[in-house]
């Protein structure tokens, strides 16, 4: 069967985790799927309750976040063809 959307989000949560281990690193570029990415998205936008899911991310889309201190920032949308603006 298919993974569910939790599923989604909690090994993208875990491959974030990953990430903020990372501490020496000025930069990182992760390139990925939309279903992964939206739970990436689900993930660092919590607020968003879900409404990643319905939205259509296009091909070669391109989002940024950082990591401050130990935290990611609010995802920003640099180029996703089609797509409206965030949460």
């Amino acid at each position: 069967g298919m993974e569910s959307l939790e599923s989604v989000c909690r090994r993208m949560e875990a491959f974030l985790e990953d990430i903020r281990a990372l501490r020496d690193t000025d930069s990182l570029l992760v390139v990925t799927h939309a279903i992964a990415l939206k739970g990436a998205l689900e993930v660092l936008t919590p607020i968003s309750r879900g409404s990643w899911w319905g939205r259509h991310i296009g091909n070669c889309a391109v989002f940024r976040t950082e990591l401050r201190q130990g935290l990611f920032t609010e995802p920003e949308i640099i180029f996703s063809p089609g797509m409206e603006s965030g949460p």
